[in-house]
């Protein structure tokens, strides 16, 4: 059950969006961001997406001070920097044909290990519905909690997409083995994309194809004129958490109480409540296309050695550990009541943690594999306004 559950990420759609089934009520949430002039909008010059700014005035990453990103020891990390990295910068040979309605490309390649895969943009129907069947494998959500391939085929009108990924690099229709549905937006005039899921069938997730994906995505979402990336996942679940904060370099600064209910995805979550951080990542920054780049060496033990966990009581440090379960889905398995226990642990000291202007910047696996102890590494922002997360804009009955 470990590996089928690895990379299962969900998250939240736009609140813009009419959302017509109890799945799509529960999603929605209210994200908010700096205010900024009204800016005129125009067709992206190569996609004809009419969604994003082209003035001078576009927000950027760099506007918003990149607060909760920057790592302590170098406030330079979080910088702007442009030209940003294309598909194929990043590895993904472009398919020549076919191509969209604006000229844009529609599929990719890449080699993984032995396997070449194939990425492509699904927006017709027949495209999208073996997307519902991925959903139930890897998510473990009933019918009542998917979101169906209908719904699915307006997500590219939003300036997102659906990306699937395909054994073989092209030719006819692959099975599908992984998907990652992103819907196109504005929060407070700030482009975004909010990945709503990220799935991999459990036979390929050892290719790393969660992280090729995500990748790709970043790309998508640069040439359009995209600034971040936002998404919910689990704050329990150690391989999303190396992904993310390690892998891709997001951030998260705010949790929400059992956001679906302890009814969603019992298959996959144990009846366990449903508590989720809200993850930014920030693809505009230096510190994330390091990453993308593969310009970045993740943490070890031996980095954070000198940590100490986090306390309330002494929150003048610069950086702390916060301890999870290095295995969540064994816990499950064996002791229901202790992954309760850690559950309702992790809520309070998180919360407690981002209350005090902490974020999760970094996560190193199997810190004390005597324990069974993986651990965040939350972090203090430089400067004062970082330290308060920006503007102060409610976000959800929070602030950021």
């Amino acid at each position: 059950m470990a590996t089928l559950l690895a990379v299962s990420i969900r998250s939240d759609a736009p609140t813009h969006l009419t959302r017509l089934s109890r799945a799509r009520s529960r999603r929605q949430s209210g994200l908010g961001g700096q205010r900024r002039r009204q800016q005129r909008l125009t067709p992206h010059p190569r996609t004809g997406h009419n969604a994003l700014p082209t003035d001078d005035d576009a927000p950027t990453t760099d506007d918003q001070g990149d607060c909760g990103v920057t790592p302590p020891t170098s406030s330079a990390s979080s910088v702007s920097v442009e030209p940003y990295p294309t598909a194929s910068d990043l590895g993904f040979a472009v398919h020549e044909e076919p191509r969209g309605p604006h000229g844009e490309a529609l599929g990719w390649s890449k080699r993984l290990g032995d396997r070449w895969i194939a990425f492509r943009l699904l927006r017709r129907l027949p495209e999208l519905l073996p997307v519902d069947g991925l959903q139930r494998e890897v998510l473990g959500v009933s019918d009542l909690d998917l979101i169906a391939a209908s719904e699915l085929v307006v997500v590219s009108e939003t300036g997102g997409d659906v990306i699937g990924a395909f054994i073989g690099p092209v030719g006819p229709p692959q099975e599908l083995v992984g998907a990652c549905v992103g819907w196109g937006g504005y929060v407070a005039r700030r482009p975004r994309i909010v990945s709503d899921f990220l799935a991999v069938r459990a036979d390929v997730r050892s290719l790393g194809l969660g992280g090729e994906l995500k990748k790709l995505q970043a790309a998508i979402a640069l040439e359009r004129g995209f600034v971040e990336v936002v998404w919910t996942v689990d704050p329990l679940r150690a391989p999303n958490a190396r992904l993310n904060f390690e892998k891709l370099g997001a951030y998260a600064d705010r949790y929400e109480e059992n956001r679906y209910g302890e009814s969603y995805g019992t298959g996959l979550y144990g009846g366990l409540p449903t508590d989720r951080i809200h993850v930014t990542w920030p693809i505009t920054s230096a510190r994330v296309q390091d990453r993308l780049l593969g310009r970045y060496t993740p943490l070890t033990p031996a980095d954070v050695a000198g940590l100490a966990h986090f306390d309330p009581n002494a929150t003048d440090r610069e950086r702390a550990l916060v301890y999870i379960p290095a295995n969540v889905d064994l816990l499950l398995a064996s002791d229901p009541n202790a992954a309760f226990r850690w559950r309702l642990t992790l809520r309070e000291t998180l919360q407690l943690a981002f209350a005090a202007g902490y974020a999760i910047t970094g996560f190193v696996p199997n810190l004390d594999p005597e324990r069974g102890y993986a651990a965040y590494v939350v972090s203090r922002p430089p400067g004062e306004e970082c330290a308060a997360r920006g503007s102060g804009i409610e976000v959800g009955g929070s602030k950021r």
